[in-house]
């Protein structure tokens, strides 16, 4: 892992450092081998960058076509309404998750798992050259877990740059479908009434988010 992360961008290798345990710290290795060059332009914005969207036009458009699902969520659904977190999700934010979510740490924990097996072969010295840290990084970045993480790797997630919104079902101040209550979405019908709500107000929207499935989670594309 410590030779892998010497090939990373410096904020990459800075929020690998915040990630609490081994298992979880493999886990955001491999999101970063895979997003290759891509990473660099979907990173998380800085505090100063969030801030300065916030006074933007661009930011107040976005509100705007949120409202619009809303308002069509509202005529079409009477005595429930939307509510959406617009914060811009900072690495701060990000990392935390990440470090409590526990979908991550299954899938880090069967990650870590499968690597200590590839390590184990004797194929592996006990001082690696750099093409067994290539050989090694092959191996992460094809591997898959049985266990999804419902997170983006700190820093890749598109809440990061105000490109996802995630919608929650409210009937007052009562929560009756968000993230916490997965279950709720299709048995109550409320994934079709959201998409259909936001594919009649807005063209700004793509979703729900299929991998993981999340049925609250819409990109969104100004």
């Amino acid at each position: 892992m410590s030779a892998s992360a010497l090939n990373l961008a410096p904020e990459q290798r800075e929020a690998m450092g915040r990630v609490e345990g081994e298992a979880r710290r493999l886990l955001a290795l491999r999101g970063y081998l895979r997003a290759g060059r891509e990473a660099a332009s979907r990173w998380a914005w800085s505090r100063e960058r969030i801030e300065s969207y916030e006074k933007s036009p661009e930011y107040a458009a976005a509100l705007a076509e949120i409202d619009k699902v809303r308002r069509e969520f509202e005529s079409a659904n009477p005595g429930y309404t939307l509510r959406v977190n617009t914060q811009v999700r900072s690495l701060d934010e990000q990392l935390s998750k990440w470090n409590e979510n526990d979908s991550v740490g299954r899938a880090g924990e069967e990650l870590l798992g499968r690597a200590r097996e590839q390590l184990a072969a004797p194929s592996y010295p006990d001082a690696p050259a750099a093409s067994d840290v290539q050989r090694f990084e092959r191996f992460l970045r094809g591997a898959t877990t049985s266990a999804t993480p419902t997170l983006a790797v700190p820093g890749l997630s598109p809440h990061g740059q105000s490109r996802a919104f995630d919608f929650q079902v409210m009937r007052g101040t009562q929560l009756i479908a968000g993230p916490s209550s997965p279950g709720e979405w299709d048995s109550s019908g409320w994934t079709e009434k959201v998409r259909a709500a936001v594919t009649r107000a807005s063209t700004k929207f793509a979703g729900p988010l299929a991998s993981p499935r999340e049925p609250w989670h819409y990109d969104y594309r100004p």
